[in-house]
């Protein structure tokens, strides 16, 4: 953009001994009332000053007063003295109290307005000293003329916090809006600092290149990334800030639900580029790229058979993702939580952070899946029940159940507790009880030739009974009981 100092534009230097102020005083000797109207500019001569106000005489029956505050708007203007010849604005050409109404910040605003009007026309700069504060922002001095700087306006960084050190300094501003009608000019600094920092930025992006690793601080995090505030490499430091996108796909190896689980607002970060729009300056980032990928040697770090400890990270209706390691992690199905027969609800039975002790079942690279067992890393409840009621073992326990084709009876066992040495670290899994059943088939109840034909509405739920163990399937998870061969027992 062109630069415009309206002060050079339309403010002659004030001097009374010039051959300029010469030239003023016989212009005005020349001036007749004729030629003085409401809403024109005309030449005045300062004839008095004191403290507030500055008496301008422009050749009519009284004089005006003008406050000296509005010949302190042009800031790089001396105050006029007594004898210097100044453009006044005429208001009126006598007010209530006789006096002729004068004003010099409309004279200024005149001459100024039509330069101004080119300056937005062009998009030019023009030059502007903030010298107060109003409601909503700030007023602007333009060689003369009042503008209105919004809050919002100020800076790039919104709202700034002190705006002492900008004031009563001469600085460029881009005119937003003007309106002569109404008198007002709305100006903007901001819109220069980030017309500056944009051809900064183009420069700092000519710079970075894919495959660049460049150092930067996490700026703000949302459910699909991070977005981080790059300050430059090793080798070079930015000199405008510059964003660009971590995705939460390229933070770890290993999928993760949200991206403030590892990172933090604040935290210095490395990153490498992975991709760069050149059309809209947009920056892709991934921090995983930094490491090597893990399934590609993953046969080197894990074995099917391995016990490991990790974090539940997610937990869905089918199971638990459990960290295996910081960039891996596997899935425990609901099945291999524990050694219950039906299927546990993974959200009863486990929280997220909860540390678990697990057995690698599988490994497919090509789909990067990993399946784990919670229950294989727990001792079995039926190799200890197989230990405990022996075949041909009475036993005496409560009827859990009838059906129409045999009975049900609850059989506890307790399993001990087992301990692992894991990475160096002891991890305990306490002693366990279970309930288990054994089944009774109805064939089982009464001996051949026996003629009750209602055998399973001889017994209640709750019924304390006694059976003799017939068979245990360790495997299939299974114990079958019955009661007929009893009589052969106590013969």
């Amino acid at each position: 953009m062109t630069q415009i100092n309206l002060k050079q534009r339309f403010i002659p230097t004030i001097s009374s001994k010039s051959i300029v102020q010469d030239n003023f005083e016989e212009l005005f000797n020349k001036i007749t009332n004729e030629q003085i109207k409401v809403g024109t500019v005309v030449k005045g001569k300062v004839v008095e000053i004191d403290d507030e106000v500055v008496i301008v005489d422009i050749k009519l029956k009284n004089e005006g007063r003008i406050p000296l505050s509005e010949f302190k708007l042009a800031s790089d203007v001396p105050i006029p003295q007594i004898g210097d010849l100044v453009d006044v604005y005429v208001e009126k050409i006598e007010g209530r109290n006789g006096c002729t109404v004068l004003s010099r910040e409309k004279a200024l605003r005149e001459e100024a307005w039509s330069v101004l009007e080119e300056a937005q026309k062009n998009g030019s700069l023009v030059d502007g000293v903030i010298f107060g504060k109003v409601k909503g922002g700030f007023t602007v001095d333009l060689s003369g003329v009042v503008a209105f700087l919004p809050g919002s306006q100020v800076d790039v960084r919104r709202p700034i916090k002190n705006i002492t050190p900008l004031m009563n300094i001469v600085q460029p501003f881009q005119i937003l809006k003007m309106d002569k009608k109404l008198g007002n000019i709305v100006v903007s600094r901001r819109a220069v600092l980030e017309e500056a920092r944009a051809g900064i930025r183009q420069e700092v992006l000519s710079k970075i290149h894919v495959g660049m690793i460049l150092n930067g601080v996490v700026k703000s995090i949302v459910y699909y990334g991070a977005f981080i505030e790059l300050t430059g490499s090793d080798e070079l430091t930015f000199d405008v800030k510059v964003d660009g996108l971590l995705h939460s796909i390229n933070i770890l190896w290993r999928k993760i639900n949200h991206p403030g689980e590892e990172l933090q607002i604040g935290q210095q970060v490395r990153v490498v580029v992975i991709g760069i729009d050149i059309s809209t300056g947009q920056i892709s980032l991934g921090m995983k790229q930094l490491s090597a990928n893990p399934w590609d040697d993953i046969e080197n770090s894990l074995q099917i058979g391995d016990i490991k400890v990790g974090k539940v990270k997610s937990i869905a209706e089918y199971g638990a993702f459990i960290e295996v390691t910081k960039d891996l992690e596997g899935l425990c199905h609901s099945g291999h939580l524990g050694w219950e027969k039906i299927n546990q609800n993974p959200k009863k039975s486990l929280t997220i952070g909860q540390e678990v002790v697990f057995k690698i079942l599988d490994i497919d690279k090509e789909r990067h899946r990993i399946s784990l067992s919670l229950k294989l890393c727990k001792p079995n409840p039926w190799e200890v029940l197989a230990e405990k009621y022996q075949v041909g073992t009475v036993i005496r326990a409560p009827l859990r159940n009838i059906t129409n084709f045999g009975m049900f009876v609850a059989l506890s066992v307790t399993t001990n507790a087992v301990k692992y040495e894991i990475d160096g670290k002891e991890y305990e899994i306490g002693e366990m009880t279970y309930q288990i059943d054994g089944m009774i088939h109805e064939s089982d109840i009464l001996k051949h030739g026996d003629t009750n034909s209602n055998s399973l509405k001889n017994y209640t739920k709750g019924d304390e009974i006694e059976c003799m163990v017939l068979a245990v399937d360790v495997e299939k998870e299974r114990i079958n009981l019955g009661i007929k061969q009893l009589a052969d027992y106590k013969r």
